[in-house]
C-alpha cells in the first residue's frame, strides 16, 4: 500500500490513541490480545489492515528513533542542536522519554548547557585555577533546571 501523507498522519493519531501500543508502563503493555484489539482499532479507524499499519508503523519509529538519536547526539555537542526536519517529528514527540528529550521538542533553538566535565577544556591550560566538581555540578543542575 502507498501512504499519504493524509493517511500516515490518521495512522500516527489513531496509534497515538492506544497508548497500549506504545506505552511501556501499563501493566497490560504485554497482554498480546489487547494488542491485537488495539490495532485491529487502528486498521479499521485508518482503512487499511492490520498488518499494513503494523509495518508502516514500524517504518515510522525506525526513522523516529534516528530522528531522536542525532537531537540527543545535538544536545550534547557545543555547536547547537539539531532540528528535525522529518515531516512527522512533531506528531510522534509524545513518545519521547520526558527525562531524556525534556524541553527539546519544542525548544531546539537554545544552546544545551555546558556539561560539568567539559568546564575544565574551557578554561585554559596556563590557568592555575581548580575547580570544585561539587560546585560545578552543583551550579550546572542550577542553570539547567534539575
Amino acid at each position: 500500500m502507498e501512504w499519504s501523507r493524509t493517511q500516515t498522519f490518521k495512522l500516527i493519531q489513531a496509534f497515538k490513541g492506544h497508548d497500549i501500543l506504545w506505552d511501556s508502563t501499563r501493566d497490560d503493555y504485554r497482554d498480546r490480545a489487547k494488542k491485537l484489539c488495539a490495532w485491529a482499532a487502528v486498521a479499521s479507524q485508518v482503512g487499511a489492515s492490520v498488518d499494513e499499519c503494523r509495518k508502516r508503523m514500524e517504518s515510522m519509529l525506525a526513522s523516529f528513533r534516528r530522528e531522536r538519536a542525532k537531537v540527543v547526539k545535538s544536545a550534547r555537542s557545543p555547536v547547537g542542536g539539531y532540528r528535525p526536519k522529518w515531516a512527522y517529528w512533531k506528531e510522534l514527540v509524545f513518545l519521547c522519554d520526558s527525562n531524556v528529550l525534556r524541553g527539546l521538542a519544542d525548544n531546539l533553538e537554545k544552546p544545551p548547557p555546558v556539561h560539568p566535565t567539559e568546564i575544565r577544556t574551557l578554561i585554559s591550560p596556563s590557568s592555575a585555577v581548580e575547580l570544585n566538581t561539587t560546585s560545578a555540578l552543583a551550579n550546572y543542575a542550577t542553570e539547567a533546571g534539575f
